[in-house]
């Protein structure tokens, strides 16, 4: 995921990434963050979306 951030060169993504990350090693991660965060990059990398496998491990973290 962080490899497909990175080669997009999208900078509001990676930022928004390492966020998610912050957020995600928390000892109680917040999960109205993490999807905020999550939906934040879908909507400035909509391609994200085909990594469907990573993609269904991240949904399940806010369900």
């Amino acid at each position: 995921m962080a490899k497909f951030i990175e080669k997009s060169g999208d900078p509001a993504s990676g930022a928004l990434f390492d966020k998610f990350n912050e957020e995600l090693n928390k000892h109680q991660p917040d999960k109205f963050r993490l999807k905020s965060f999550w939906t934040s990059i879908q909507n400035f990398l909509p391609s994200i979306a085909s990594i469907s496998g990573s993609v269904a491990k991240i949904v399940a973290l806010f369900s």
